[in-house]
C-alpha cells in the first residue's frame, strides 16, 4: 500500500538537496551522509499529514531495515520520530528500490521495518 499525499520538501537545505539527487539519481549520488550509506524514509507528517522524506543511515540485514532516532546524541527525538509512531505505514528508497513497509518500534529510538503485507 503506497503512500498518498502532498510531498512538502524539508526546510533543511542539505536535507531537501540530498533527497532530491539521491531520487533523481537512484542514490548513486547522495546515497551516503559522512561516509555512511542512506535510505531515504517517507513518513507522513503526524500534525500537518503531508508527506516529509529524509535521509537516514542504510542499516539492513536480511531484507530487514532500521532506523535510529537519536538525532546525533541530541537530548529530543528528531522530528520524523512522531512522524512514525503517528504514522507507522512508511516508504524506503534503497537506492532504486521502493517499498512500503510498516515501522514497528523496538525501543525508545528504534525502528524496525519489514515489508507489508500485499
Amino acid at each position: 500500500m503506497p503512500l498518498n499525499g502532498e510531498y512538502e520538501p524539508s526546510r533543511n537545505d542539505r536535507t531537501r538537496q540530498q533527497v532530491e539527487l539521491y531520487e533523481a539519481t537512484n542514490g548513486v549520488e547522495g546515497g551516503t551522509l559522512h561516509g555512511q550509506p542512506v535510505i531515504v524514509l517517507t513518513c507522513k507528517g503526524a500534525k500537518s499529514g503531508k508527506m516529509r522524506k529524509t535521509p537516514l543511515m542504510r542499516i539492513e540485514h536480511h531484507g530487514t531495515y532500521a532506523v535510529v532516532a537519536s538525532n546525533a546524541g541530541a537530548p529530543t527525538h528528531p522530528s520524523w520520530y512522531s512522524n512514525i509512531v503517528a504514522n507507522p505505514l512508511v516508504a524506503l528508497q534503497d537506492g532504486a528500490v521502493k517499498q512500503s513497509v510498516k515501522s514497528h518500534r523496538s525501543g525508545k529510538i528504534l525502528f524496525k521495518f519489514g515489508a507489508t503485507d500485499r
